[in-house]
């Protein structure tokens, strides 16, 4: 462990520096938080789970927002891994669907 990361937090003086922007995901609603719950339990419902992928597709990873963060090459970096994420997930979902199409 660097001097610089605590219990892999980020200290004041380093979040002054980046941008805000790219790790905001918008307020969560109580319904987004118990289905987080219960997916990590593994007793979350079938809209639940829906739920879950959604806000890690749509919201957590942006996969559909704009990557590129002007005058920040590490933060743009940081928002292609991000979407990354998001994207590939996406990805699978749509080739299993494929799949399950073909085999019936």
């Amino acid at each position: 462990m660097t001097d610089e990361i605590k219990d892999g937090l980020l200290d004041e003086e380093q979040l002054k520096d980046l941008n805000p922007k790219i790790f905001d995901i918008g307020e969560l609603s109580k319904s987004d938080v118990t289905a987080i719950k219960m997916v990590a339990r593994g007793e979350a419902t079938k809209d639940m789970q829906i739920r879950c992928m959604n806000l890690i597709i749509s919201r957590f990873s942006r996969a559909d927002d704009l990557a590129f963060v002007p005058n920040s090459f590490s933060e743009t970096a940081f928002m292609n891994g991000r979407q990354y994420v998001g994207k590939k997930l996406r990805n699978i979902i749509l080739v299993a669907r494929a799949t399950e199409h073909e085999a019936r």
